[in-house]
């Protein structure tokens, strides 16, 4: 990865988060970020293109009954997160355009997480993205 920051002009992306995404999509290791986007909060954790897609082609292709199917689907849709991949030079290709979450959940104004039992993958524009906060909302149960 460059040090050389490069901001994207007209894109309407913030270009911090974009850095992070960069850096995210660049490892295997994410880490945990809240977003406010369309006036909801989704929090989760940030992982690469190629994290998103090689989990989300499991948990989608784990739906179908006929293993041969749910392995095509799973081939097929893991096969995205490819354009993640280091170039031989060490560049991107393009200034991320999207954001991808693991175990996001989405919070309402009062306060309560959709789904409740668990996250669910996400992906969205960076440029839908109106803020972010570092770190990963939590429920903290009434007993």
């Amino acid at each position: 990865m460059s040090t050389t920051i490069e901001l994207t002009q007209g894109t309407g992306a913030d270009w911090f988060l974009q850095s992070l995404v960069r850096i995210a999509n660049s490892s295997d290791s994410g880490f945990g970020i809240t977003l406010q986007v369309s006036g909801m909060l989704v929090s989760g954790y940030l992982v690469s293109g190629r994290q998103y897609f090689e989990g989300f082609a499991a948990d989608f292709s784990g739906l179908f009954d006929d293993t041969g199917a749910a392995g095509a689907i799973r081939d097929t849709l893991s096969a995205y997160g490819k354009i993640y991949d280091p170039q031989e030079d060490g560049e991107d290709i393009v200034q991320p355009q999207f954001i991808h979450l693991q175990d996001a959940r989405f919070f309402s104004t009062a306060g309560h997480p959709v789904p409740g039992d668990g996250g669910v993958w996400w992906r969205g524009r960076l440029s839908g993205v109106g803020g972010f906060s570092l770190g990963r909302l939590s429920v903290i149960s009434e007993d």
